[in-house]
């Protein structure tokens, strides 16, 4: 059985939606963003087609990314963006073969965004807007497509950070608010529910939108998980603990070691090792030799008198010392 290897999502996405929130039909779509330890995302927003056409698409979405994205995934994700085209460019044929849409038709647009690490895919046909909001500033993505139909696939990577958003609209949701308008909106809460209805009143103060289509993401790095047991952190713990269970055992030691005399000057004794061969010299006998008289050739007799005095003869002396 081959080793499954799971990736902690290095991102967490906050969405908001405006349009209806059913999981076919006309509306707003997001395909398993946030319900898998893999670090990955896969968002879709469709517009002008038919709830059979949306079906069909999100249907194929699934089918197709599955092996690479959801959590029994059996295929390596390492070439997104070359995947995502060959994704998209069978998707745009079947819909046309399987009579979804029409075929050479440019009324119907979406975008898909594939997020995996530190990178968002983003795919857009027929040019549905997308907008890419990155340190509180709008960065632009495309330019105009120089077509529609087939030719206008268009796949672009940027990188995502802690606060980055990826606005996905449909086309009459931005024909009259500025970019400017939309950035003040954005950056004025974080409850995303409410910038997109903040949104569309923009929008429909110039004209009523039908099915208003519109997606925020929001991106929220994860607080990192460390496994390393010797971390800067976990080492200077665990040096404190070890200095202070070794200053508990020592600390007898540490008084007598530095006593402080009355006039206040400092007076070192005897330090641990020592008092230790101390306390071994005195349980054994000490044979070492003492010297009592000096000068002798050859003493060849001693005794010991009254009151241990010595008398000693000496080749050298005449007479007894």
């Amino acid at each position: 059985m081959a080793r499954k290897k799971l990736i902690e999502k290095s991102f967490r996405a906050l969405v908001g939606t405006l349009g209806p929130n059913t999981r076919f039909g006309q509306g707003t779509y997001i395909y398993d963003t946030n319900d898998s330890v893999r670090d990955y995302a896969l968002f879709a927003i469709f517009t002008g087609m038919t709830a059979d056409a949306e079906r069909f698409c999100l249907e194929f979405l699934a089918e197709k990314t599955g092996p690479y994205l959801d959590c029994i995934r059996t295929a390596d994700l390492s070439r997104p963006a070359s995947l995502l085209k060959e994704i998209l460019t069978d998707l745009m044929n079947r819909l046309e073969t399987g009579g979804h849409v029409e075929p050479n038709t440019t009324y119907h647009a979406f975008t898909v965004v594939l997020v995996k690490g530190g990178a968002a895919y983003i795919a857009r046909i027929n040019g549905c807007p997308v907008f890419y909001m990155k340190e509180r500033k709008f960065r632009p993505i495309y330019h105009q497509p120089k077509a529609r139909g087939r030719e206008s696939l268009q796949i672009e990577a940027v990188p995502i950070d802690n606060g980055d958003r990826i606005i996905l609209a449909s086309e009459e949701m931005i024909k009259h608010p500025t970019k400017l308008e939309l950035r003040n909106v954005l950056l004025a809460g974080e409850d995303l529910a409410l910038a997109c209805s903040k949104i569309q009143m923009l929008a429909t103060r110039y004209e009523e939108i039908d099915s208003p289509r519109l997606m925020i993401i929001h991106f929220r790095r994860n607080e990192a998980k460390s496994t390393a047991l010797f971390t800067r952190r976990n080492t200077a713990v665990i040096a404190s603990v070890a200095l202070f269970i070794m200053l508990l055992f020592l600390w007898g030691d540490i008084v007598r070691l530095v006593n402080t005399s009355s006039i206040g000057y400092i007076v070192t004794k005897k330090n641990i090792f020592q008092r230790a061969a101390e306390s071994v010299s005195n349980e054994t006998k000490d044979y070492s030799v003492e010297q009592v008289y000096a000068g002798l050739a050859v003493a060849y007799d001693l005794t010991v008198g009254p009151d241990d005095v010595l008398f000693i003869v000496d080749d050298k002396e005449p007479g007894i010392i």
